[in-house]
Parts: C-alpha cells; sequence; structure tokens
C-alpha cells in the first residue's frame, strides 16, 4: 500500500500541469465591492445561458461565482457582467469560496488511476488565475465544503478536525474530540471555526481560531440535542436560501434560536419587541445563527422586519416613503442602496417599525 501511495504522489507530480478546462476573459475588471441587491440579477441573467443550468451562486468578496455542469464563471454585480470564466473542465466540478472572499477552490473527483482522488486548486477572485493545487483523498464536496481565509478544514471519522493550508496543503493545526464529547458539527464564519458537539449531557458551542486552532471562547447549555447552525456573514444574499434572517422574521426559527457573534449573545429583538424573541440564555436554542458582523446583522434584521411588515399590511408603503426609506418606491434590500448614511436610515426604519405597535413571529 505505501508503494501503490508513493507512485501516485509521483503520477500525480508528474501529470499535474495546469488546472484543467479552457480560460476566458473578458477584459472587464472586477468592482471594488459586491452589491447584494444585484446578486439575484445574475441568476436571473443566467436563465438562457447557453453553458446549461447553474448548479450554485456563490458570493465573493466583490461578485458572484457561477457554477455550471463542467466550468464556473465570476461576475461583478455593479453592473452586472462576466469577468472571467473557466469551462470544459471534463466532468461536475464542486466549488467553494474562502472565508474572507478572496479565492474559490475548486475541486473534481479524478479519472483513471486518480479515480477515488481528487484534484483542486485556489483561483484568485479578480482573474480567476490558479495560485496552487493539489490532490487530497476527501471528495470535491468534502474537500470544499468548510474553507477558511487560508486553510481548508478535514473532518476525521474519529471527530478529528485538521487544518491544512491552501497554499501547499501542510497540516496547520489539528484538534482531537474532549474525551466525553461525540463527533462535532462544524462550520467557519470569518476568522473562527466555530464547533458544536454533546459532551456527557451538556451541549458544547466553541469557537477555535481559524489560523491557530486555539480555544478563543466556549458556552455550554444543559441538553441533548445538537442546534443547527446558521452562517451570516456581510456576504449573505437578502432572502436568499441561506439567509437565516429571512427565517427569524418570518418565524421560521420559533422553536427557539440565538444569534451569537464573538462568542457572545448578540440580542437584538431584546431592544427590538416587533422581532421574535431569542430563546433564553439558560435554555438550549434549537438554532445558532453565527454572525460575522454584528453590524450587518443588525441592519439585516431591521431591513428585513421592515419587508415583512410590507408584505402582511402591518405598515403603510406611504409612510415608508414619507420617511424617505423607499427607492424607486420600494424598500431597498439592502442597505446599499440607500443614497444616505446606511446607519441613519435603518435608524429610521427601526423607529418607523417601533412605532407600529405589532410583532413579528
Amino acid at each position: 500500500m505505501l508503494l501503490i501511495a508513493a507512485l501516485l504522489v509521483i503520477l500525480s507530480v508528474s501529470v499535474l500541469g495546469s488546472f484543467p478546462g479552457r480560460y476566458e476573459s473578458t477584459g472587464e475588471e472586477l468592482p471594488s465591492s459586491l452589491s447584494l441587491a444585484a446578486a439575484a440579477e445574475v441568476e436571473e441573467n443566467l436563465a438562457e445561458d447557453p453553458r446549461g443550468p447553474v448548479s450554485d451562486l456563490l458570493t465573493t468578496e466583490r461578485g458572484v461565482l457561477a457554477v455550471f455542469d463542467d466550468g464556473v464563471a465570476l461576475f461583478g454585480t455593479d453592473p452586472v457582467t462576466e469577468v472571467w470564466s473557466l469551462q470544459d473542465l471534463g466532468g461536475p466540478v464542486s466549488a467553494g469560496v474562502t472565508a474572507d472572499g478572496s479565492e474559490i477552490v475548486l475541486a473534481q473527483e479524478g479519472q483513471g488511476p486518480f479515480s477515488g482522488h481528487t484534484r483542486w486548486a485556489v483561483l484568485a477572485e479578480a482573474t480567476g488565475q490558479v495560485i496552487s493545487e493539489d490532490w487530497a483523498q476527501e471528495s470535491p464536496d468534502e474537500l470544499v465544503a468548510l474553507l477558511a481565509t487560508d486553510s481548508r478544514l478535514v473532518l476525521g471519522e474519529n471527530g478529528r478536525v485538521t487544518a491544512r493550508a491552501l497554499e501547499d496543503d501542510r497540516e496547520l493545526w489539528s484538534l482531537e474530540p474532549q474525551q466525553s464529547c461525540g463527533k462535532s458539527e462544524v462550520k467557519v464564519i470569518g476568522d473562527t471555526v466555530a464547533t458544536v458537539s454533546l459532551c456527557g449531557g451538556e451541549v458544547r458551542l466553541s469557537g477555535v481560531s481559524a489560523e491557530t486552532g486555539e480555544t478563543e471562547w466556549e458556552r455550554t447549555w444543559s441538553g441533548d440535542a445538537l442546534p443547527d447552525m446558521h452562517l451570516l456573514t456581510p456576504r449573505t444574499v437578502p432572502g436568499g436560501r441561506s439567509d437565516p434572517v429571512e427565517r427569524i422574521v418570518r418565524g421560521d426559527l420559533a422553536d427557539g434560536y440565538v444569534l451569537f457573534g464573538r462568542g457572545e449573545v448578540f440580542d437584538r429583538a431584546r431592544a427590538q419587541e416587533y422581532l421574535p424573541p431569542q430563546t433564553d440564555l439558560d435554555e438550549v436554542p434549537a438554532h445558532v445563527v453565527l454572525v460575522e458582523d454584528l453590524q450587518d446583522a443588525d441592519a439585516r434584521l431591521v431591513l428585513q422586519a421592515g419587508h415583512v411588515f410590507l408584505e402582511e399590511g402591518l405598515i403603510d408603503r406611504e409612510e415608508l416613503d414619507e420617511a424617505g426609506l423607499l427607492v424607486d418606491g420600494r424598500l431597498p434590500l439592502s442597505p446599499q442602496e440607500w443614497e444616505g448614511d446606511p446607519r441613519m436610515m435603518i435608524d429610521d426604519l427601526d423607529a418607523v417599525l417601533s412605532a407600529q405597535n405589532n410583532g413579528l413571529g
């Protein structure tokens, strides 16, 4: 077995070359920032794309990555325009975006003698150029599932969590499960790796540094069921499939949720009574929403609540218009769309919603 493994390594080095596919650049430059309001427009523009159906859309730091059956394309969002693409990869490809959004990781199952192994590459978001590439044992989906800024996380069958560098795949750190704990659920949020596990009648939520593997914070509750973990980052598309704020304000997490950011509970609902209340702090929640940016989360909760108030007839559009909160006759999807100071606009919307004597959830 050792001889076979060694031969595979030698073969992989000799045939690796450039990551497969046909690279094309449109000559367009990627805008300086991501427009969340325009992200949905990318999907609409791709409805008739000859490259086939889009299997996934991922937001990057400054754009949106569309994943096709055997290729990917990166789009800017202000305006929506294609920047680069990598096509004709010869088969399905799995894609992920690093935690800071600046790099893209593609992974594809090997063919022939490399069947059962995964070829993967790191691409620069802005240009699509390959930065590094390698082979791994994990499946393509597993390889791109947990990406920090400079590393990927590998989950062992025994519960071990290992961080490997994207630059050269060397091991950076590893964590063994604590003695009384079962297998962990793992998420990456910003520069933190969050793990939740059952430890002898306790639910333990921990945050470790993605760079060093050192524990930064920990929270425990008495309980015997793991909460579902949801991610909320500045790149989460408002109202999209992965948006936990949409589910919070519509009451879909009414079985109990907690917003958790930087090791602390972030209870926006305590001050804004129109929001569905969070779970009591001494009770294990059914849902933990991991927040990367507290100010961003604050704005999203208020703005999404405004949309639901409008839909349910709890507030008049004219009232929002008089307060200067509408853009082209509608409430914006993102604070970025307002011409005024987004923080001041959110405060104005919060005041209007608070005056309605109505609540959600």
